[in-house]
């Protein structure tokens, strides 16, 4: 017996030494650190004047660095819904400094859609990594096993590990924006455009007039977070090419619905301001400026972010 569990160790000491090597090396790789874009948590900056929530419409059309006057930051991450806007802005509520302008992107894709329980499970160890335990259970599923696997042990489900070890990319590459300097050709965008529709309209996540409340519900709680906190909620839909326009154009009522959906909310908060560039001529069919059908490069969201700041100025909520 005591052979064997000798044995047993020569077997398992070395493949457990192993493996704790190879996690602290790949959760040290800046691949793994720019993983989702949540790297930039690590550095939310105290006294915030001015910040977006928001999926990827939020993330990569909102570039604040020709604006040092402000303290700025960008809270969106790929695919956030609303609910995760609001606990995030619940969490970090008290880095903004009063009378700070919040930005809530308000997209095609968040009217009456719900997510699945299966996408939201896909997504949940990006939370895991930033989001506490007690606002991540207001929305979601908590597990203390899941937040130490994902949190502390990506080598579990990390794919190409070991690639990525001995090819980590260089600290530059870590920003989102690196590489969204291009724009693709009519076809390329067209394609997009025709799966994009597809996506959003998909029946799994439609679900009508329960979707219509579930989400309107959920900006009216965000707005009455920064209204308590004594910030300033401004909606925003950014910026949309002319082909994804022309693709949700021909399903009948969907911009009835949509735009009922933003009149509700203004409605409901008089003082809240909504500004939509979902067909601003300036962007839409300026096609240079997008890197698909419904995101900007580099160059479109630096000009975005200067016209959004633009029109906030002149309506007197930005100082």
């Amino acid at each position: 017996m005591k052979k064997f569990i000798i044995r047993l160790l020569i077997l398992i000491v070395p493949t457990a030494v192993l493996f704790l090597g190879v996690n602290f090396l790949y959760k040290n790789t800046n691949h793994w650190k720019a993983e989702n874009n949540v790297y930039k948590f690590n550095f939310v900056p105290d006294k915030i004047q001015l910040a977006n929530l928001g999926s990827s419409h939020g993330e990569v059309n909102f570039i604040y660095d020709d604006f040092p006057e402000y303290t700025a930051f960008n809270f969106g991450i790929s695919g956030q819904r609303h609910s995760y806007n609001y606990v995030i802005l619940k969490q970090y509520i008290n880095t903004f400094e009063k009378n700070a302008v919040v930005i809530l992107p308000i997209s095609y894709f968040e009217i009456t859609n719900i997510e699945t329980a299966k996408n939201k499970k896909s997504k949940r160890p990006v939370y895991y990594r930033f989001v506490q335990k007690k606002y991540m259970q207001e929305i979601d599923e908590w597990k203390y096993s899941d937040y130490i696997k994902f949190n502390y042990f990506p080598v579990f489900f990390g794919n190409r590990i070991f690639q990525k070890i001995l090819h980590d990319i260089t600290e530059n590459r870590m920003n989102i924006f690196w590489n969204r300097t291009k724009y693709i050709n009519e076809e390329e965008l067209d394609n997009y455009c025709q799966m994009k529709f597809k996506g959003w309209t998909h029946p799994n996540e439609e679900k009508g007039e329960e979707g219509f409340m579930y989400n309107f519900n959920m900006v009216c709680s965000i707005i009455e977070l920064c209204k308590k906190h004594d910030l300033i909620p401004v909606l925003v839909t950014t910026p949309i090419t002319d082909v994804l326009n022309g693709y949700f154009e021909e399903k009948e009522n969907f911009f009835n619905t949509f735009y009922r959906f933003t009149d509700e909310l203004t409605k409901k908060y008089p003082d809240v301001h909504y500004f939509d560039y979902s067909h601003n001529k300036e962007f839409s069919p300026n096609h240079k400026l997008f890197s698909d059908g419904d995101h900007l490069n580099v160059s479109g969201a630096k000009k975005f972010t200067d016209t959004v700041i633009r029109d906030l100025k002149k309506a007197g909520i930005l100082q």
